[in-house]
Formats: structure tokens, sequence, C-alpha cells
């Protein structure tokens, strides 16, 4: 069985942050994802969401896609951003011996604490694709 949320769009505003949150906790609950679960998923979204608008654009004029889908009793999301290229599935695991030594990147370790399958590819124009997939649990 498949679900597919229409994708929502955004610019690359922190602002926005709060829509993406809001768009995407609705499905999770409709395909019987636990609040848990859900809270999880929205984190990592919330994450890479954030990440791209912080760290891969230059202004708010680039837009981000986000897509939500239920297939085979997972959620998949896909975050899709003209922003510069960017691959988390290459950055070294976390290392816990660094929490002292700075305030801030432990996002990239919480989505691949919280997705069980993460991809990204370079798309045929020029965008970022993550895709993150998380057990309907």
């Amino acid at each position: 069985m498949e679900n597919t949320r229409g994708p929502i769009n955004i610019r690359a505003d922190l602002t926005e942050l709060s829509k993406v949150r809001q768009e995407i906790t609705a499905p999770c609950t409709g395909w019987g994802m636990s609040r848990l679960a859900t809270l999880r998923f929205v984190l990592a979204v919330d994450e890479v969401t954030a990440n791209i608008i912080e760290h891969g654009v230059d202004d708010e004029d680039c837009w981000i896609e986000i897509r939500v889908d239920e297939k085979d009793k997972n959620v998949v999301v896909q975050i899709i951003d003209s922003g510069r290229p960017f691959d988390p599935t290459l950055v070294d695991d976390f290392d816990p011996r660094s929490v002292t030594r700075r305030k801030r990147g432990f996002g990239i370790h919480l989505i691949k604490l919280i997705a069980c399958k993460i991809e990204y590819c370079r798309t045929s124009d020029s965008k970022n694709c993550l895709t993150l997939t998380l057990p309907i649990t």
C-alpha cells in the first residue's frame, strides 16, 4: 500500500520550519505511527531542513520541496533543494568526545540515529535529494 502526501514547498527561511512540522505530523498520525515515532520523524525532517537553510543556501529565494509517503509500512520523506551539493551520508560518525568542544553539529548524528535508511543523490537538474525512511511503529 502506498499513500502519498502532496509536496510541501517552503522558502529557505527558518520561520518556515513550523509549517513543515505541522504539515508532516498529520499524515504520520493518520498512518498509525506512534506519537514517539512521529516526534522522532518530525525531529529528523526539521534537522535536515534547518541544515539546508543554515548551511546549504545563500538566500531566501531558494525553495525546498518535501514529499512524504507511506510505503510498505514505512514513512518515506524526500527533501529536495537547489542549494550547494552536500551528502550527509558521507559525514563521519559522531565522536562523543567532541561534546565538550562544540555546541553545534549534532543534527546529522540525530538523523542517522532516527532514520533506518538514508539516501542522497544529486538530480539531473542539479538539486540535492535526501530520502529518509522510518518504520511505522
